[in-house]
């Protein structure tokens, strides 16, 4: 629940209908998405949020058999998987991209992901040793040439994250702060200006400690994540 107090008003404020794996933001176009896999299957799911537009979807995405999928980054559209053979093995063996703007997709069985740059995804193969690094296109998979990851301009989600002081978690975001901590029960979320109160949401909780960074910032978009499986957007 919120206080009456809040003079900011959620953008977001959806319930997750699954399981929540991973939290990514396609900097390229300003969109949230959310990796979920669903709850008996395991099936993947994309739930987006488009920052600029206010607009939600969800895909149901298409991979490659039964093989377990986590999402590793969105560029542009471009949603990048990392494929395992199944949940239990933490061993990559390929990567999957499915392109949301013609809902189509690639797959290389060979390679592995390592990150993003602004010329496409660099993946390495791992039987060799050192292992070989690539550079592969984003739309096609195909690949554009050997790389050096030293030398390439690896794009950042610019997430910043609040620093931990005396049971609280604190963010200073230009002249806000933003607090989190817990009292009496409940997870308590903060914001002040000129130290006055415009935000407050209270969720009562059954842990006795908070989860590490249990906020984040992109830009001046707040997220944080609520009991059950409730995210929140707000203009900070």
């Amino acid at each position: 629940m919120s206080s009456d107090k809040s003079t900011v008003k959620p953008l977001l404020n959806k319930k997750i209908e699954g399981i929540l794996f991973k939290i990514n933001i396609d900097v390229v176009r300003d969109v949230l998405y959310l990796d979920i896999k669903s709850e008996k299957e395991r099936k993947p799911i994309l739930f987006s949020f488009d920052l600029n537009q206010k607009k939600e979807c969800t895909y149901l995405q298409k991979t490659d058999g039964d093989r377990f999928t986590v999402l590793e980054n969105v560029v542009n559209g471009v949603a990048i998987y990392s494929l395992y053979k199944n949940s239990n093995i933490p061993l990559k063996e390929g990567i999957f991209c499915f392109l949301m703007d013609d809902n189509s997709f690639w797959k290389n069985d060979f390679l592995t992901y390592q990150s993003v740059s602004e010329n496409g995804i660099i993946c390495s193969n791992n039987k060799f040793e050192p292992p070989t690094l690539y550079l592969l296109d984003y739309k096609t998979g195909e690949l554009i040439k050997n790389v050096d990851d030293n030398n390439q301009d690896i794009i950042s989600q610019d997430i910043v994250y609040p620093t931990y002081i005396n049971s609280t978690y604190v963010l200073n975001v230009e002249n806000k702060q933003i607090l989190a901590y817990l009292k009496d029960n409940f997870q308590v979320l903060e914001i002040l200006t000129e130290n006055k109160q415009i935000y407050l949401d209270k969720d009562e909780v059954e842990f006795k400690e908070l989860t590490s960074s249990p906020f984040f910032v992109y830009k001046n978009y707040l997220f944080y994540l609520k009991s059950g499986r409730v995210i929140v957007c707000i203009l900070v």
